[in-house]
C-alpha cells in the first residue's frame, strides 16, 4: 500500500449545507487528520461542520451551530477521521467568509 499526505481541499464554507470534501473512488481509504476553519469576517459567524458516511445521514462533527468570533479559528487537529470511498465532510456557515483546509494521509492499494 501507499500513502501520500497534503492538502485535500480548501476554499470557503457555503451558506448551505454542502460537500467541502468527498474521498474519491480510486483509493483504499483517506484519513482526515487536520481540519482548519478561519472566520475572516467583522463579525461572529455560526457554523456546523459533519462527517457524513457514503449514503448514511450527516453526523455534527463540530459543536451544533458553533459561534466563531470575527477573526478567530477552528482546529481539529487532535482527532482524525477515517473517510472510504464515497464519504465526505460537509459543512455550512451563517454568512460567507469562513476559509477553510483540510489535510489528511491517502492509502491507495
Amino acid at each position: 500500500m501507499a500513502s501520500t499526505t497534503g492538502p485535500l481541499a480548501n476554499g470557503q464554507l457555503p451558506i448551505v449545507q454542502d460537500v467541502l470534501y468527498r474521498c474519491p473512488d480510486n483509493v483504499r481509504w483517506i484519513v482526515v487528520d487536520f481540519q482548519n476553519y478561519v472566520n475572516s469576517n467583522l463579525s461572529s459567524v455560526t457554523v456546523n461542520i459533519y462527517k457524513r458516511k457514503r449514503n448514511q445521514t450527516a453526523r455534527l462533527l463540530s459543536p451544533k451551530d458553533l459561534e466563531l468570533g470575527a477573526g478567530f479559528r477552528l482546529d481539529y487537529g487532535d482527532e482524525s477521521h477515517k473517510l472510504t470511498p464515497g464519504d465526505t465532510i460537509e459543512g455550512v456557515a451563517s454568512n460567507t467568509g469562513v476559509d477553510f483546509i483540510i489535510d489528511g494521509i491517502t492509502t491507495s492499494s
